[in-house]
């Protein structure tokens, strides 16, 4: 991965963040989650975030990417929770729907992409598009995201019981 790639996520991450970017955030939330123009980029952040390929990259840098790729999503979807006609549930094709579910079963190993993945089902979940097929292995994940999270990682623990909420409230 180039200098110019990474550097380009690390912008992605900062442009798409609502409280640092405002109404510019949920116009290029849009464009990138949406827009056949950005085709190429949103399939390489998808990739980058559901992947467990790592050429060229080492270990370290392939964890950063991955990291960046889901806050990435993370901050385009929650900037898209509100907005009509734009079904988030509809982003995610199945393998990349398992990366997710397994960053939350597995989140003693990253706590950090368990809360990202737990961030992007909440705003799914916001977003009135969860998928019936994906809410018990959603809240199997979450339990167990939720029991870890509560001794180590505080963010985890707060969106899981967010995530559990809206689910239960559906």
């Amino acid at each position: 991965m180039t200098g110019a790639t990474e550097f380009a996520l690390e912008i992605l991450v900062e442009l798409t963040n609502a409280h640092e970017a405002g109404q510019t955030a949920v116009l290029i939330s849009r464009d990138l989650l949406f827009a056949p123009e950005f085709e190429q980029l949103r399939e390489l952040i998808f990739s980058r975030a559901c992947s467990s390929e790592q050429d060229p990259l080492s270990p370290y840098q392939y964890n950063c990417v991955k990291l960046q790729s889901l806050e990435i999503l993370a901050n385009a979807t929650s900037c898209l929770v509100s907005s009509t006609g734009h079904n988030l549930g509809s982003l995610l094709n199945e393998k990349q729907r398992l990366y997710l579910f397994s960053y939350l079963e597995n989140a003693s190993v990253d706590l950090r992409a368990a809360d990202l993945a737990c961030l992007i089902f909440k705003n799914i979940a916001e977003n009135g598009q969860m998928d019936n097929n994906d809410i018990s292995r959603l809240v199997n994940a979450l339990t167990s995201a939720n029991n870890y999270g509560r001794e180590a990682y505080a963010d985890l623990d707060v969106h899981s019981q967010e995530v559990m909420s809206l689910i239960s409230a559906a």
